[in-house]
């Protein structure tokens, strides 16, 4: 299990319950489904992996700072900041700089703990901020939630 980490850069903490079928934990990537916080592994499969990674941005909120067992629902502190970066866990092949970042293919299921180069703006939650060579074990990392006033997820992931 890898830890997302905080490096520098403003956050901006919003306070959520999490869905009790998870267990969340700080520096775990996050989406809002519903009115509960659940990690990348419980979004709905959606027939393959672009697709699921896509529903999981749709609805991504940001990265937790708090922790919440499996069992009972919580409140967690989650930076939705746009400006943060953090530096996640990455799939070996490393990126180039201004990649989109999604949750790995974990088969059948999203990764909690690492994240993957994707071509597809869509289903990007986090822009790579530097380029990491093929055996990098992390990237630098900034994260656009869907629900951050500070940033148009579009615009915050860059060109398409």
């Amino acid at each position: 299990m890898s830890v997302l980490s905080y490096r520098t850069g403003p956050t901006q903490l919003v306070r959520v319950p999490s869905d009790p079928a998870f267990t969340i934990r700080p520096g775990m990537l996050v989406g809002l489904f519903g009115s509960a916080i659940r990690p990348p592994s419980g979004t709905p499969w959606a027939g393959d992996v672009d697709a699921t990674r896509s529903v999981f941005a749709e609805v991504f909120l940001g990265v937790a700072h708090s922790a919440a067992e499996a069992g009972v629902s919580q409140m967690v502190s989650v930076d939705l900041s746009p400006l943060a970066v953090y530096a996640p866990a990455l799939e070996a092949g490393g990126c180039a700089f201004g990649a989109g970042l999604a949750p790995a293919d974990a088969g059948g299921e999203l990764s909690d703990d690492l994240l993957a180069p994707t071509g597809s703006r869509a289903s990007a939650v986090g822009l790579a901020l530097e380029t990491a060579a093929a055996d990098a074990p992390v990237v630098r990392a900034a994260f656009a939630s869907v629900y951050s006033p500070a940033a148009n997820t579009t615009k915050a992931l860059g060109p398409s």
